[in-house]
């Protein structure tokens, strides 16, 4: 008798940003795979897949988004064939991607004995490292390679000859804190890499799955894996190009240009907004809580400086100390709160934006906070303009040379004088944005005038703000007049009792 392999559908079930993994009662404790099961004699991958889910999950409420045309054959040991009394070798395993349209299954005690919703992170801790390589690939489109006896080499020279042995030509490198990016060329098409911590790659590979068809995405090509490391090689985007093609460059133009281009970036906000949950856990929430701790109370909590103990007054109106105001932006991260999200970027910092349109960097996206979307996109446009490139300028100087030249044009107006008598810091003060920056401002903000936000936006974005303002730079490291307008526009933002989106384009 000739032996074959089974043929058999793995569901790749997901709920928004979370995967439905099971547990079966005759596997190991520790093994988690996607629902799966035989595919009867003539009987379509779609239908196996809604039968299996059901007899083994108890649901018809699931959504076929798409059939892979992947397939994934692995044998099964003697043991294992004696055990289950079977005549096939191992199995021929074919993938849907599935939306499971309700929260609450029902495992069918006969063989599945628990179910779990988890993150995208814990596919790649799946037990069998080639079953969850295969994940990833389908689920990415993408080519994922694992190497045994291949490191990234630490001596930056080298990095030419390991991308050669990939058959990859470098073209350009940049050296950030705990990774590296940079192009790479394969005959005439160019590609851009980043290479960390396999754990920080992980995030950004399963951020970039979440938001693959619900907004536009480099095409990610390949997943080399290498022990601690990870490499991910996307797609070059053509219209990137020396001082063209991003949003810090759109608003670096001199004429103010069309808004046709910031609809067909925004649109993809304007429709991942319809769907939106409470959650108190979030990607980006790194650059908020997470900055409490190593950022905020090591830098300032102990200050002895005038910026953060003296009152400001700005333009006649006492705004109180910087030091009050932090003091209650930890209150307010310490306490636990669900705010609404949607799915996002996560990072929307002007470089990370292509006009095209096309986003960038995904470490930190998934379901994110409506105020923390704008408390960066608002950050960066107004302050983060003039501070990001003087303070931070290596990530500019290779293809955005003119934003590092002109960001002296995006410095807000200001005087002041330090009273230690009175405990003072008189200023006088005025943002000077660019029409581009004005204009591009306005229509995000319209995004978000929902009366069903209005008020979580009221009570809680100064929060975010003033985390965003004091938490991107230590400001007693600036200059002393960078230091005070940092303290100046934190207590311009800290502002209650308003109607806010319209009070903070106001300022400008």
């Amino acid at each position: 008798m000739v032996a074959h392999y089974r043929n058999s559908v793995c569901i790749i079930a997901r709920k928004e940003d979370k995967f439905l993994l099971v547990r079966n009662k005759e596997w190991e404790k520790d093994l988690w795979k996607f629902p799966q099961g035989g595919i009867n004699k003539g009987e379509p991958i779609s239908n196996a897949a809604k039968r299996e889910f059901y007899e083994e999950l108890g649901s018809r409420n699931i959504t076929i988004n798409h059939i892979s045309k992947e397939n994934h054959i692995y044998g099964w040991s003697e043991e294992f064939r004696k055990f289950k009394k079977t005549n096939y070798i191992g199995q021929n395993l074919f993938f849907v991607i599935a939306e499971v349209n309700e929260n609450k299954l029902k495992c069918n005690n006969k063989e599945i004995e628990m179910y779990k919703w988890v993150d995208v992170d814990e596919i790649f801790n799946l037990k069998y490292k080639d079953y969850a390589d295969k994940i990833i690939s389908i689920l990415t489109l993408s080519e994922v390679k694992r190497f045994s006896d291949l490191l990234f080499p630490r001596n930056l020279k080298k990095v030419g000859q390991f991308f050669k042995e990939l058959n990859f030509n470098l073209i350009g490198i940049n050296q950030h804190h705990n990774s590296l990016n940079g192009g790479l060329k394969n005959g005439s098409k160019k590609y851009f890499f980043k290479v960390g911590l396999s754990n920080d790659v992980n995030k950004e590979i399963g951020g970039y799955l979440l938001l693959v068809g619900k907004y536009p995405v480099p095409k990610l090509k390949y997943v080399f894996i290498l022990g601690p490391q990870t490499v991910v090689i996307f797609e070059h985007e053509k219209t990137i190009k020396k001082n063209k093609g991003t949003l810090c460059d759109y608003i670096n133009e001199e004429n103010v240009p069309e808004l046709s281009a910031l609809k067909n970036i925004f649109k993809f906000y304007k429709n991942n907004l319809k769907t939106v949950s409470k959650r108190s856990i979030f990607p980006m929430d790194e650059f908020f809580s997470g900055r409490i701790k190593t950022r905020i109370i090591p830098w300032y909590s102990r200050s002895k400086s005038p910026i953060m103990n003296y009152e400001f007054i700005i333009n006649g109106n006492n705004h109180g100390s910087l030091l009050k105001i932090i003091d209650k932006t930890i209150k307010y991260f310490n306490e636990d709160k669900k705010l609404t999200c949607f799915l996002s970027q996560g990072d929307p910092t002007q470089r990370n934006i292509c006009i095209k349109p096309l986003f960038f960097d995904f470490k930190t996206s998934g379901y994110n906070p409506i105020i923390g979307e704008i408390s960066t996109f608002y950050w960066n446009i107004v302050l983060g303009s003039y501070l990001n490139p003087k303070y931070n300028p290596e990530p500019y100087l290779q293809n955005h040379p003119n934003v590092v030249k002109k960001f002296l044009k995006y410095k807000p107006e200001i005087k002041y004088g330090i009273n230690s008598k009175n405990r003072t810091i008189d200023v006088e003060f005025s943002f000077s944005p660019n029409k581009n920056s004005k204009k591009i401002l306005k229509e995000y903000l319209d995004l978000f005038r929902s009366g069903r936000f209005i008020d979580e936006i009221n009570n809680n974005l100064r929060y975010f703000l003033i985390l965003r303002t004091l938490g991107r730079f230590d400001v007693l490291r600036m200059e002393e007049e960078d230091g005070i307008l940092s303290g100046c526009v934190a207590c311009l933002l800290f502002k209650p009792n308003v109607n806010y989106l319209n009070y903070i384009l106001s300022l400008l």
